[in-house]
């Protein structure tokens, strides 16, 4: 009997040993699994925030059907098609719209940073500081990039209109734009002070102020130019009796030709147009009151986005030591 009971006192024992190193293996199969979850998670939980993030600051997105409204965009009216952007400027409320483009860029900073979620640390730097928001400058330039043609938009700064200009991939684009993405561009600027108009001036490829391009090609740029409240006949200088100048050309492949368009005044204020290659150059001085251009691409448009520079951010989680973040930022 008492080699009976020492058996059985065996093979409880060997029972509840191998009942506990079952329990260890699988409690630290499971803190590995836990492990192995929580690094998922915080994982996702960086780039989940990131694109957040990113999606929040891309002015027009891929996938929207028909026509929308671009969003941050310091104009009156922003509408884009798939292959197509147009623009409205009151230039009399040009300061309003980017004052409003700035404070929603600089309180989404704010918002951003201070509703991370726990163990999630988001840092935002924005160029895009007027002096409302700690900048030296009332209204800084803002620079907007057309994806994949690499098309960027600028105003604010010197630009008292607005830049067209092709861009490269220091812009943060897969190619440097080419000059056979543009298709069309068309434009309208009204004019104020009708009476003063001395001249329209040309010089460059321009060899008068008329229609020397040809609108029917698929290549153009067509400016017109109206002057408000000119009686009919209107009778200044360079405008029709209906007080409008129609300038066009065929777009030019070679950067280096320019041509400059000038509305002249008795005062010492012009109204003037750049144009050379790609760039459209628009700079008002007092004397338009109302803009709208519109752009046709050869290929449909992804997303417009700000540039890279404007607005860097980072996202990270210290304890699991993820980050993801933009450039100029960096994970160091």
């Amino acid at each position: 009997m008492r080699e009976k009971g020492i058996f059985i006192t065996f093979m409880a024992f060997l029972l509840v040993s191998t009942v506990l190193a079952l329990s260890i293996s699988v409690n630290q199969a499971t803190i590995g699994q836990e492990q192995n979850l929580s690094n998922e998670t915080a994982f996702d939980s960086v780039n989940s925030k990131f694109d957040n993030i990113r999606q929040q600051i891309i002015v027009v997105k891929e996938g929207y059907a028909g026509e929308t409204y671009g969003r941050l965009m310091p104009f009156e009216k922003v509408k884009v098609g798939s292959d197509w952007i147009e623009i409205e400027q009151d230039l009399s409320n040009s300061d309003e719209y980017l004052k409003n483009a700035y404070d929603a860029l600089n309180l989404f900073k704010i918002f951003a940073e201070e509703k991370a979620s726990t163990g999630i640390d988001v840092e935002i730097n924005t160029i895009l500081q007027n002096t409302e928001w700690g900048g030296g400058d009332d209204y800084p330039e803002i620079t907007y990039i057309v994806m994949p043609q690499c098309y960027k938009i600028i105003t604010g700064g010197s630009s008292d209109i607005v830049k067209f200009e092709g861009g490269t991939v220091a812009n943060g684009c897969k190619a440097d734009f080419e000059q056979n993405s543009i298709k069309s561009y068309d434009a309208a600027i009204n004019l104020k002070d009708y009476i003063n108009v001395a001249e329209i001036f040309c010089q460059g490829e321009f060899s008068a102020c008329s229609d020397v391009g040809d609108p029917e090609l698929n290549r153009y740029t067509k400016i017109e130019l109206v002057l408000e409240d000119c009686p009919n006949p209107c009778t200044a200088p360079g405008f029709d009796e209906e007080g409008k100048a129609v300038i066009s050309t065929n777009l030019s492949e070679n950067p280096e030709e320019e041509t400059l368009v000038q509305v002249k005044y008795t005062s010492a204020t012009n109204l003037q147009i750049r144009l050379a290659g790609s760039i459209i150059e628009l700079d008002n001085n007092d004397k338009g009151t109302k803009f709208k251009s519109l752009i046709e691409f050869t290929n449909p448009i992804d997303e417009i986005i700000l540039a890279p520079n404007q607005f860097e951010f980072g996202v990270k989680n210290e304890d699991f030591e993820i980050c993801r973040a933009t450039n100029e930022i960096g994970c160091d």
